[in-house]
């Protein structure tokens, strides 16, 4: 019988250990997944700020033409097609959960929102060059954040 008792709370502690050893496991893998996504967007943050520079670029260009009667469709397309892309790339991220979305909303939400009124008369559609279709991320997160 002692022996007996012996095994049972050696067995006992076994599963103890285990069980303990999982619920750290599991915080771990927990806490990993949450720095992983808090890189990430900070990264996509920094690459929007990126973006913004570039964009402000193309602005200014379309402006000097635009004072010299140049035609600055060019660049206007050029400018739509990077935006886009952009928004159709976090459109991804967000949807493939790389990051929280709660985050990206708080930071990306009115952007996004700008980010449509240029989407619904942006002469990349209306000229011809691209379809909506073609982004479906944008489409996707504009629908999903009801905007």
């Amino acid at each position: 019988m002692g022996s007996e008792l012996i095994i049972i709370f050696i067995q006992f502690s076994s599963v103890i250990i285990t069980l303990v050893s999982v619920i750290i496991l599991y915080k771990t893998i927990k806490e990993n997944k949450n720095l992983n996504q808090n890189i990430i967007f900070n990264e996509v943050v920094n690459q929007e700020r990126g973006l913004r520079i570039k964009l402000n670029e193309y602005k200014q260009e379309r402006y000097v033409k635009l004072k010299r009667s140049q035609d600055f469709t060019e660049i206007t397309l050029s400018y739509d097609t990077l935006l886009f892309n952009y928004y159709e790339y976090l459109a991804l991220i967000i949807y493939k959960r790389l990051i929280n979305e709660s985050s990206a909303k708080l930071y990306f939400y009115e952007l996004v929102k700008d980010t449509k009124e240029l989407f619904d008369s942006s002469i990349l559609f209306e000229g011809g060059y691209a379809k909506r279709e073609q982004y479906p991320g944008i489409l996707w997160l504009f629908k999903k954040w009801k905007i």
